[in-house]
This record gives structure tokens, C-alpha cells and sequence, in this order.
């Protein structure tokens, strides 16, 4: 495992360390001024060492070495109200900075190390996860979609080159690496050897050829969903080892097409991507009770649309004679909440 690959795990992204320091560092500036302005005040009563008088600049001296528990005694309170405010003004400052700098560095200690055991079990215990390539609108949609079945925190793993997006990841607890998609370091840092599914989304099409070309060397068997933008590079993702590839912007000009003279078609399609929207696309395992003809073995409300095995698909709109076999993959279009369906339809109409 590569060391300097930073991982970043969702708590740790999700608090910024710079952010608290600068905090802290405020609240000290806050008691220098207020103990510089308190003996500034008080000057009368206070004896400097060199000529006597206290001024502005010997006023500052003063409180940031005895805040900071240096104390030379060349400026020291004379006056019962100086020795007052030394006493109820000075000492509280001196404490209070005491306990954020004691505090600051155990915290930071104390978060490093606990960022460091949990990268850690991660790294041993994570495996048949996900692993997304780019987190723009795709990578976030896909993201979206995957929630919808169950994955989400540390099962997914982002990799992407804009830190805002993989903030975003974070706030979605996902693990987030920073850097190229199509690094061997960074990928072999997400653990690709072990993921489950690597979904390629970068912004051009020649990175997501590299990324492709990459995670297939890493790992051989790994399925991977990528993402083209022009339908002509298609064909190269699928030669470089995509399992899967989806052309965005022919499948966004075929919609817009289809809208244009088949507006309920669209509508249909669009209650098939949208989880809930009143028409589902399913997948499901056939279990050992499901086996046997699919007249006796279909889920209420299920239209059976095809049937595979392995990566063949072995039926296409099965009839009620269709034997279902242990092991078989049935992909069917469900409707959960007819109402809402319905309701859709009549509020578009």
C-alpha cells in the first residue's frame, strides 16, 4: 500500500483541523489584547524595570509573556488595583491559554491517531465495495442510485481531483482519495483489488479510457460501469475493459428526440430511472423457492421483461411457461404505489 496516498475518512473530512487551530488562535489573540488594553489602562500602577513607565508597547510585552507563563518580571504590577487585575484579570488569561494549548495538541494528537487506526481497519476490512472514478452531476447521480440499494458510508470510495466534490463526498460518508482516477497508486489505495463495481465518470472521455485501462490491469475480474460523452468513443471503453458503457449525451439527444413526439413514453422511462416515482426497474436473484415456472413463481405486481444467466440473457418477455432456475438473475418492472403513479398521471394531464 502506497504510504503517501492520503485517504481521507469521512470524519476526518468533515472537520478541518486548520479551521479549529485558526479558532484557537483567536481566542488567544482575544486575551492578549484584552490583558495588553487592562494594563495599559492600569499603567500607573505598574513598574517597568528599564525607566519606570509603563507605555503601549511595554503593555503588550507584558501580556504576552505573562499569558504565555514566560513572565521575565522586568514589568510587574505595584498598585494594589494592578495586582488586582494580575490577580482576577492576568491569571485567568495565563490559565485559559494553558488549557488551549495543552488542549490543541492533544486533540490534533489524538485525532491523528484515531484518523490513522480507522484508515487502517479500513484498509484490511473493506472489500466487494464501490469505487467511483469522478464525483461530478454523473458520479453524484450514480452515487444517489446506489443509496437507493443499500450502499452508502465506507462501502463506497471516492476518487476525484476537485476537493469541494470530495467535501461533498465526505458529507455523504463516503472515504475520499484526492487525485487522478487513472493513478495505479491511488487506485490500488481505494482498494480496487477487492472492490465489487468501479463506476468511471470523469470529465473527458480519454481520462476515463486511461481510468478504464487501469482498474482492468489492477484487478481483471472487477465489473466496471463507465461513462462516455460522445458515442464514438463507446466502442474504445468497451475495448479497454468496460463491462458496461453508457453513451450521455446520445441517450440525453434520443430522449430529447422521443419527447418531442412521445411525451409518454418519456414519462414512462423517467418513472423507471426515478426509484418510487410509481414504475420500478428491478433485479432479483432467484432463490431455491422461486425456481420452477414463472406463472406460479412471480412477485405480486412483477412484469417479467427478461431472464439471464451468467451475462446471457436467456429470455426476453417470458412467457408463464418459463422454467426459473436457482442462480437465474430476472429483471422486471414493478409498481409499489400504483396511487402515486396514478396521481403523477392525472396531475400531468
Amino acid at each position: 500500500m502506497p504510504r503517501h496516498v492520503d485517504i481521507k475518512m469521512p470524519s476526518e473530512m468533515s472537520v478541518n483541523p486548520i479551521a479549529q487551530l485558526l479558532k484557537r488562535l483567536s481566542i488567544g489573540l482575544i486575551l492578549t489584547v484584552l490583558v495588553t488594553l487592562g494594563t495599559w489602562l492600569e499603567r500607573s500602577g505598574y513598574s517597568d524595570s528599564a525607566d519606570g513607565a509603563v507605555n503601549l508597547l511595554d503593555s503588550l510585552y507584558y501580556a504576552t509573556v505573562s499569558i504565555t507563563t514566560t513572565g521575565y518580571g522586568d514589568v510587574v504590577p505595584v498598585s494594589d488595583s494592578a495586582r488586582l487585575f494580575t490577580t482576577f484579570i492576568v491569571t485567568p488569561a495565563r490559565v485559559i491559554f494553558l488549557i488551549l494549548l495543552v488542549g490543541t495538541s492533544v486533540e490534533l494528537i489524538a485525532l491523528a491517531s484515531q484518523n490513522i487506526l480507522r484508515e487502517s481497519r479500513w484498509r484490511k476490512r473493506v472489500k466487494d465495495h464501490v469505487v467511483i472514478c469522478g464525483f461530478g452531476v454523473k458520479g453524484r447521480t450514480a452515487f444517489d442510485a446506489l443509496v437507493e440499494r443499500g450502499e452508502a458510508g465506507e462501502r463506497v470510495v471516492v476518487i476525484d481531483t476537485d476537493e469541494d466534490a470530495l467535501a461533498q463526498a465526505a458529507r455523504l460518508g463516503c472515504v475520499g482519495i484526492h487525485g487522478d482516477t487513472s493513478s495505479d497508486e491511488l487506485l490500488r489505495a481505494a482498494r480496487v483489488d477487492r472492490a465489487r463495481v468501479v463506476i468511471v465518470t470523469p470529465h473527458r472521455d480519454d481520462a476515463a479510457v486511461l481510468t478504464v485501462l487501469s482498474v482492468r490491469n489492477i484487478n481483471p475480474t472487477v465489473r466496471i460501469v463507465a461513462a462516455s460523452r460522445e458515442l464514438e468513443n463507446a466502442p474504445l471503453l468497451r475495448r479497454s475493459g468496460a463491462d458496461v458503457v453508457l453513451t450521455t449525451s446520445g441517450a440525453t439527444g434520443r430522449m430529447l428526440g422521443l419527447a418531442a413526439v412521445s411525451p409518454h413514453y418519456v414519462q414512462v422511462v423517467e418513472e423507471l430511472l426515478e426509484n418510487g416515482a410509481g414504475l420500478d426497474l428491478e433485479e432479483r436473484l432467484v432463490s431455491e423457492t422461486e425456481a420452477g415456472p414463472l406463472t406460479g413463481h412471480r412477485r405480486p405486481g412483477e412484469l417479467v421483461i427478461a431472464v439471464f444467466r451468467g451475462d446471457d440473457c436467456v429470455a426476453r418477455n417470458p412467457n408463464g411457461d418459463f422454467v426459473l432456475l436457482v442462480g437465474d438473475q430476472v429483471v422486471s418492472v414493478t409498481a409499489p404505489d400504483r396511487t402515486v403513479g396514478k396521481g403523477r398521471s392525472k396531475s400531468k394531464a
